[in-house]
């Protein structure tokens, strides 16, 4: 059987490769000019370091960026970076790291601590709006700096709006002058020299070089950044022209340069000749290729037109992956990762056209959740068999860290509770309704396009709860933009979700779910939950703090459910291991694109002889 499907498969890629080479051809005339290594990934959404969220642009952010630690593919664990040391103090607390003096951007400057300092004010700026932002306002002062902003931006909108002022660019202008004195007065960054970087935490961080390796956590060229910025007369807030992280226009410290991004189509980087430990830089070009249909980075692969898909994703994977376990592929690797692809909930008490939300109460989240048997969707949905997730931390991924069971599958208890929260068949009809009459809302699930992955395991849900629960239920596909706007506006009711964790302790799960978090698209907002999470902060005592932290997710995972896990990822490489070498096969998938290069003669590969390892 499995021999079939292959032969289905190839016969239908001997056939199209004429249209994947012409697709391929298209992007640069011609292979004469083909990079080192040529990926098939995602488009960016940006390439500003502190506005990168998405995990293909936070890959390419390591690529262009150094951050004052970078994590060691292999290990995860940070090795130096632009700092080439740092101490810490006896709390914790006060960390000094001090810049390599051979640090350089790709114009030739220096790499300062000052850029690191304005990098890191960005990211504080409620203006910004950046996804990451809670990994900076981890600094000591960082909240009380990012309010007193939010407070006085509010203040100057609501001035201009009562006709009190009007908009002006030099009142503009003074409230920046005024928001950066505030942020020295306040925030503990301090710069000795240009060398040296003093950070003070608001409270001792037992991950937090994991923090500060981040790629949003990036230094920026301050005089690109300082071109390309404005101040808004109206709103008072910092904008900054998109066009600075352009090709010729991104100034970098990383181990590449930027040489060209076209949209929806390919980036390109090169070594970049400035960067102090160039020596490292295996390969003479990378370029990423985004293709709207995976099938067609498949065939791409196939002709030899690219070395690496960085996530396959095309409906056949299984039957891939099936072929690998008897022995008949060897560049398809399936990996386990850390992290959790899930389903969330819409937790705000209000739809944006105004309508009540039913998954405001946590018993119509926990009544959903078990109406939903995930056994059936990794075996005859996904087929590839990913480990059933009851919890949002993978199991065995944290030393000393269990994360604690979740709800069981029982649709006859999910319809109870269903009905507990006053939702029941009052005619006969199969159909839940309130006390008044009126039918539960018609649930749509969003989902994004660019994988049938999400669309198919929809569909099955859709089914699920419209058995188990008498609920009307519809799917809804978009394009992964607008399924990544509507989720930020909370123009959904139930949303295709999933996490890689960022760092390896509990708290890179646990914080999306914080009132406040920019990674928070539920809205879920518990004090309780909130309560436990500060209380792990401040906790000194890592066993104790552990604990705190499994307590917290006990109650999102078997009480308040604002999101439902599925099952655990695994990442799906395709590559082959005697063409192209330097791929990481860690969980955490820290991809060093600076070591990713043709095999050399004699050279070893750890992913070696992981390429049929089962999920």
């Amino acid at each position: 059987m499995v021999a079939g499907v292959a032969d289905r498969w190839r016969w239908t890629i001997v056939v199209a490769i004429p249209v994947a080479l012409a697709v391929v051809l298209g992007w640069r005339g011609g292979l004469s000019d083909r990079p080192d290594v040529v990926i098939a990934a995602a488009d960016p959404f940006t390439l500003d370091p502190q506005k990168m969220s998405w995990q293909q642009e936070l890959r390419l952010g390591r690529a262009l960026f150094e951050t004052l630690v970078r994590p060691d593919p292999d290990s995860a664990m940070p090795v130096p970076g632009a700092a080439e040391s740092w101490d810490v103090s006896p709390d914790g607390r006060t960390w000094t790291f001090h810049l390599r003096p051979d640090a350089r951007w790709s114009d030739g400057s220096q790499v300062t601590s000052g850029d690191f300092r304005d990098a890191w004010m960005r990211l504080m700026l409620p203006d910004m709006a950046a996804d990451y932002s809670a990994f900076a306002l981890e600094v000591d002062g960082a909240q009380a700096f990012f309010e007193w902003r939010s407070k006085a931006l509010s203040e100057y909108a609501a001035a201009i709006e009562s006709g009190e002022r009007s908009p002006s660019g030099e009142a503009a202008t003074a409230l920046w002058e005024k928001t950066r004195e505030q942020f020295d007065e306040r925030v503990g960054l301090s710069c000795p020299d240009d060398l040296t970087l003093v950070v003070r935490l608001r409270r001792p961080i037992q991950y937090w070089l994991d923090l500060a390796g981040f790629a949003t956590m990036s230094p920026v060229h301050r005089p690109s950044l300082a071109a390309a910025l404005s101040i808004n007369p109206t709103t008072g807030a910092v904008e900054v022209d998109p066009r600075w992280t352009k090709p010729g226009r991104l100034v970098s410290n990383g181990p590449f340069m930027l040489t060209a991004w076209e949209y929806q189509r390919r980036v390109r980087l090169e070594p970049n000749p400035q960067y102090w430990d160039r020596d490292r830089v295996l390969p003479r070009s990378v370029e990423t290729r985004s293709y709207e249909d995976n099938n067609t980075a498949v065939l791409a692969f196939e002709s030899g037109a690219i070395d690496w898909i960085a996530d396959v994703t095309v409906d056949y994977r299984a039957d891939m992956a099936a072929e690998v376990r008897a022995g008949h592929r060897t560049n398809l690797h399936v990996l386990p990762a850390f992290g959790t692809d899930y389903f969330q909930f819409n937790c705000r008490e209000r739809l944006p056209d105004g309508r009540a939300n039913p998954f405001v109460d946590p018993r119509v989240r926990r009544a959903f959740a078990m109406a939903v048997d995930k056994r059936i969707l990794v075996e005859n949905i996904t087929r590839m068999h990913e480990r059933v997730a009851d919890s949002l931390t993978p199991e065995g991924s944290i030393p000393g860290y269990e994360p604690p069971p979740g709800l069981a599958s029982d649709p006859a208890a999910a319809k109870a509770l269903l009905a507990e929260a006053g939702w029941v068949d009052r005619d006969g009809d199969g159909v839940v309704q309130d006390a008044a009459g009126d039918p539960f809302p018609t649930v749509d699930i969003l989902f994004s396009t660019s994988s049938t992955r999400y669309g198919a395991m929809a569909l099955a849900l859709r089914d699920m709860w419209r058995d188990a629960l008498g609920v009307q239920v519809e799917v809804l596909g978009k394009d992964t933009k607008f399924f990544r706007d509507d989720l930020k506006r909370g123009q959904f009711l139930v949303a295709r979700g999933g996490w890689f964790g960022d760092y390896g302790d509990p708290a890179t799960f646990l914080e999306l779910l914080r009132t406040g978090d920019g990674n928070n698209d539920r809205k879920y907002s518990s004090p309780r939950f909130d309560a436990l999470l500060e209380a792990a902060a401040v906790e000194i005592d890592p066993i104790r703090r552990l604990d705190i932290l499994r307590q917290a997710e006990a109650l999102v995972v078997q009480d308040d459910l604002p999101l439902l896990p599925i099952c655990r990822f695994v990442n799906v490489f395709m590559y082959d291991p005697s063409e192209l070498e330097g791929i990481s096969v860690h969980p955490r998938n820290e991809q060093d694109l600076a070591r990713i290069a043709p095999r050399r003669p004699g050279s070893a590969d750890a992913s070696r002889g992981l390429g049929g390892a089962a999920p």
